[in-house]
């Protein structure tokens, strides 16, 4: 097998996307279903390589093409006629993305044993995205050909494009994001959503809810980056300014005292299990993906997060194609997917039947739900991409130790000292 060397990375993705400000879910005419292997356990691979002729893909279960959904419909759809045109087999597989039989062990052990194995392109949360991309498992966009890549039907936002890149190289393309944001009531803010976070604590009224056993703690390390609070230092380490850090943990002091936070939020370490507790009655602050507010009718309202100046933030995570190592003709495939599936015309309806951010603006104004995609477009030009793992693994347990202890009871400043000590020392 002849592989393309890695110093030709050249980052064409980006030149060629761009940056740019960033009727109910559209069903289709049911067709068969496609052949798709379910999550099983680990094979054992052989060395047998692959027919060339094979258009071979691995997506998470939840993203089953041959659900009872309309954005499966449209999944399914879209795979079939794109393995049509390359005149190929279609090979979808389900593959849950880590643990035994999973995407990333899986490819680890295909690319030392069965390189032909390999899928042609597979569907991964950011996260997987970054560990398959410092294991070297994954193909940089600079090294796909040009030519096969068109992916100019709408310049992606900022947020999209900074989720696609890991240590500043690209590697995904954003299908669908998920913006941490706050969800309220139709009738919370009688006169508009706060303009700033100091707005937001002294005048709630309402319940604050959301997963604060969170182990990535989204909604303090946000607030703290927002009022200024540094994450790294200059030689790069994960940091703490345990004077920040005190005034936002003595807002959530404040709050608790007023009877609007409880320390039963600590029991929650999912957005599912927070959604489930809370989501059906809107009485309250929900801090959540916006997915939860769009995947099916509710009354729920959509804001950005308050910051420390009149700018609101939201956290963006998201959904990415990426394209595993493997011979030129096969990258010139995948390539060719990528630039069908950055096609508004496909993104609009599918992106809006799952209630996830597109990408760039072009899918956005197709939305049949033209409210909520102005929301979403402010939403998009100032989301910012979740930090890296280093710092979620990092600084995620510190800081969801600190707003505990503050729940219980201890000052702001005593929690705050103890997380700057919890730190890894240089």
């Amino acid at each position: 097998m002849t592989w393309t060397p890695r110093w030709l990375l050249i980052p064409l993705l980006l030149l060629a996307l761009g940056l740019g400000a960033c009727a109910g879910p559209v069903g289709s005419t049911p067709s068969p279903s496609i052949t798709v292997t379910p999550p099983q356990a680990p094979a054992t691979l052989t060395s047998t390589p692959a027919p060339p002729t094979v258009f071979r893909v691995w997506l998470p279960p939840s993203f089953d093409p041959n659900a009872d959904h309309p954005a499966a419909n449209l999944l399914r759809e879209r795979l079939e006629a794109f393995a049509h045109a390359e005149g190929l087999a279609l090979d979808v597989r389900l593959k849950r993305v880590d643990g035994p039989g999973g995407m990333l062990p899986t490819l680890t052990d295909a690319e030392l044993v069965a390189p032909d194995a390999v899928p042609t392109v597979l569907l991964l949360p950011r996260w997987a995205l970054e560990s398959a991309a410092l294991k070297g498992l994954l193909t940089p966009f600079g090294l796909l050909p040009q030519a096969s890549f068109s992916g100019g039907q709408g310049a992606m936002c900022p947020f999209a494009v900074g989720l696609g890149q890991v240590q500043g190289v690209t590697y995904g393309l954003l299908v669908g994001g998920e913006a941490f944001v706050m969800l309220h009531p139709p009738d919370a803010f009688a006169e508009g959503v706060p303009a700033t976070w100091d707005d937001l604590v002294a005048n709630a009224s309402l319940p604050w809810r959301w997963a604060a056993g969170d182990p990535q703690a989204r909604l303090l390390l946000g607030a703290y980056r927002a009022a200024g609070g540094p994450l790294r230092t200059a030689e790069g380490r994960p940091t703490l300014d345990p004077t920040v850090l005190t005034s936002i943990l003595g807002d959530f002091a404040q709050l608790a005292q007023r009877g609007l936070l409880v320390p039963a939020l600590l029991d929650l370490t999912t957005d599912q299990a927070a959604w489930e507790y809370y989501g059906q009655s809107p009485s309250a602050l929900l801090f959540l993906p916006q997915t939860y507010a769009l995947r099916e009718e509710t009354p729920w309202q959509i804001a950005l997060i308050p910051g420390a100046e009149v700018r609101g933030w939201a956290w963006a995570d998201g959904y990415l194609w990426a394209v595993p190592r493997q011979t030129q003709p096969r990258l010139a495939l995948a390539g060719r997917w990528l630039a069908q599936m950055n096609d508004p015309a496909f993104l609009a309806p599918w992106t809006e039947a799952l209630g996830l951010l597109p990408p760039n603006q072009a899918t956005l104004a197709q939305w049949q739900q033209h409210d909520r995609a102005t929301t979403l477009e402010t939403i998009a030009s100032y989301a910012t991409p979740l930090p890296s793992m280093d710092l979620l693994t990092t600084l995620g347990p510190v800081l969801q130790e600190a707003l505990a202890q503050v729940l219980q009871g201890s000052s702001p400043e005593e929690a705050a000292q103890q997380a700057v000590q919890a730190l890894p020392a240089p």
